[in-house]
């Protein structure tokens, strides 16, 4: 487990100073002094993480030649608003007639 200074630009956020935190099943993201720990991603979801050679512009000179550029790949998780539609959506529309029973409604005489 370890933490680190970067900067994080996604959809969401763009450069904004953080602080990365990673532990063994996910990379987090605080701010620092920490206040907060938000989960960025599980290390299941990532896909590829790619070095970029490249030296940051908006970074000191000091921290532009100890900073390494990463770019992290991952899938994003589902929100449970989709799956919950997609849930009503069936129920809303036409379901498919069910399979007929296995078993027949009279007993078995046991001899």
């Amino acid at each position: 487990r370890t933490y680190e200074p970067c900067v994080v630009v996604s959809d969401t956020i763009s450069k904004v100073y953080m602080h990365v935190v990673l532990s063994d099943e996910r990379v987090y993201l605080t701010e620092f002094p920490p206040r907060t720990l938000t989960a960025a991603v599980s290390f299941r979801r990532v896909r590829d993480i790619q070095l970029v050679n490249d030296l940051p512009d908006f970074l000191s000179t000091k921290d532009r030649e100890r900073c390494q550029h990463i770019r992290i790949i991952y899938i994003a998780e589902k929100s449970e608003r989709k799956e919950r539609d997609w849930f009503l959506r069936d129920k809303r529309g036409s379901l498919h007639p069910g399979a007929p029973p296995t078993r027949t409604a009279r007993h078995c005489p046991i001899k």
